[in-house]
């Protein structure tokens, strides 16, 4: 969500005019203007802050899209599809202290799952933060299921510091975690989980590695602030967002994703302005799915060009 919990003044300007500056020296980006599919039907999804493709449901027309509201809302993981019908819900048996991203990944048994990023601290008052884990479960032609019981994977930052975050990023390769930091500065701290989640403890506290840095360069604070991002499902690139650009980074073969951060170059370009905060790859790895915070929540794709 905004800082302040309020849109700022300029938001429709910009919205209307689209005149939202690339990061200076980005390459050129590989995808088309964003193509609104939808706005999702379920009108309790009014704060979608992040956003799934599923890869148990990975039709182009009909698969499954993730996703969830922040803080000060319920407990529930919503399904939808590309064409925005409601499909499903699902209770979570974990309290939404503030819930800011999704990410498909393997679970313990390599069955697809979900991990939903419980980071958010606009105050920076938590000495804990956490990730859940859920096994993907059957929207439909399934077995019923109306209750998650997740995996609490606990964690907590070196030295006791504390950090508001938006960006869960799942490597499909390793498994490991990565939290990226929201910044008004534009000067994100990336942590690493120390290990695959696979092998972690749940409900055991664990100490978060640094590995990288990653900076957005903006004329405002909004353009500064990462709030969502993926790891493609091949392993072979990853996206983190702002309120107005996507940033994506090749990994190359044999590459981890802090050396990825680190010393490849990036692509940049603008998305819709509007309260945008999530995104995902589409299943095939060809296109993004992007969510917002407005209501009607929006779905929009990024095409391949």
């Amino acid at each position: 969500m905004y800082p302040n919990g309020r849109t700022p003044w300029w938001a429709g300007a910009l919205a209307f005019l689209g005149l939202l500056a690339a990061f200076p020296g980005a390459a050129r980006a590989q995808y088309g203007s964003a193509v609104k599919l939808a706005n999702l039907a379920d009108s309790s999804i009014r704060e979608s802050s992040g956003v799934a493709a599923s890869r148990r449901y990975p039709d182009p027309l009909q698969g499954i899209v993730w996703t969830h509201n922040d803080s000060g809302n319920r407990s529930v993981l919503y399904a939808t599809n590309r064409r925005g019908a409601a499909i499903n819900q699902f209770w979570v048996d974990a309290p939404n202290i503030d819930w800011e991203d999704i990410a498909e990944g393997p679970g313990v048994d390599g069955s697809p799952a979900l991990y939903i990023a419980d980071i958010g601290d606009n105050q920076k008052a938590r000495t804990e933060v956490m990730i859940l884990r859920v096994a993907e479960p059957y929207a439909y032609g399934g077995p019923p299921t109306f209750a998650l019981y997740p995996d609490r994977l606990r964690f907590a930052y070196p030295g006791g510091a504390r950090y508001d975050a938006e960006t869960l990023l799942i490597d499909p390769r390793t498994v490991e975690a990565f939290i990226v930091t929201k910044d008004s500065g534009g000067v994100s701290r990336v942590f690493k989980s120390p290990g695959p989640l696979t092998t972690q403890t749940p409900g055991e506290l664990v100490t978060l590695v640094q590995v990288a840095t990653v900076r957005f360069s903006s004329w405002m604070s909004y353009g500064r602030m990462a709030t969502g991002g993926d790891i493609a499902a091949d392993g072979s690139k990853l996206v983190i967002r702002t309120y107005t650009h996507v940033y994506e980074w090749p990994i190359k073969p044999g590459q981890s994703v802090a050396q990825a951060l680190t010393f490849n170059a990036r692509r940049s370009f603008s998305v819709p302005f509007e309260q945008g905060e999530s995104v995902c790859y589409r299943p095939d790895d060809r296109a993004l799915l992007l969510t917002s915070e407005k209501t009607p929540c929006p779905l929009y794709e990024l095409p391949p060009r």
